[in-house]
């Protein structure tokens, strides 16, 4: 074990993807968010000046700023970010929207998942997305050849449930082996991205984990 990582906690670098955020809105959730990473990357897809300036005064040794200038979309942000948490030495990247509030544990419960599968084929493990005018939370999809399944959290009581894809946002991967199923498309921009991109990893041999006990405001 290097110095570096002496000092970390969990190995857990958040990758967050700005574009013309709610400055206040954004700090607060910035907060909570380093309660459960070690560092947080902010890669901005060129917001205005003003929330430009507000951006840098955020950033201190436990927050980077990548201002990309322009916006180049979500999938091209996100390759951005988690190159740079495997350049910084991490093992595994939380990709985060602006609007996005981890609850409590969240990343702690993401990452049980990961590092007690004893395949060390789980690339990614996703929360259950609430929103605040809506209690009711998400559920999992499992597509099969001749069907599609919907999984509801509340329906089980295993500790994850395997599906077939996850929203990008709240998602933990695991870098080693999201490099092995490549790059977020750029091309797609935002739409799809993440579908796209789960399909490959599954096609792969790879397996994607809903956890019910992790919880994200979206």
């Amino acid at each position: 074990m290097t110095a570096l990582h002496s000092t970390r906690i969990n190995n857990v670098c958040g990758v967050l993807v700005s574009y013309n955020p709610d400055p206040i809105e954004l700090k607060n959730n910035i907060t909570v968010i380093l309660n459960q990473v070690d560092q947080l990357i902010v890669v901005d897809n060129g917001s205005n000046s003003d929330i430009q300036e507000q951006l840098a005064n955020l950033a201190n040794s436990n927050i980077t700023l990548l201002d990309l200038g322009e916006n180049t979309g979500v999938a091209n942000a996100y390759n951005v970010g988690i190159n740079k948490a495997l350049a910084l030495g991490f093992d595994y990247a939380l990709l985060l929207d602006q609007d996005s509030l981890p609850e409590k544990n969240m990343v702690s419960h993401l990452l049980s998942v990961l590092t007690n599968d004893v395949t060390k084929k789980s690339v990614v493990a996703g929360p259950v997305y609430k929103r605040e005018s809506d209690p009711t939370g998400s559920f999992f999809v499992d597509v099969q050849p001749n069907k599609v399944r919907r999984i509801y959290p509340e329906d089980t009581s295993e500790p994850k449930i395997e599906c077939s894809m996850l929203i990008s946002s709240g998602s933990l991967l695991r870098l080693s082996l999201w490099q092995q199923v490549g790059e977020y498309r750029e091309d797609l921009f935002i739409d799809h991205v993440d579908t796209e991109w789960c399909f490959r990893a599954v096609a792969k041999g790879f397996h994607l984990y809903g956890v019910p006990k992790a919880l994200l405001l979206h």
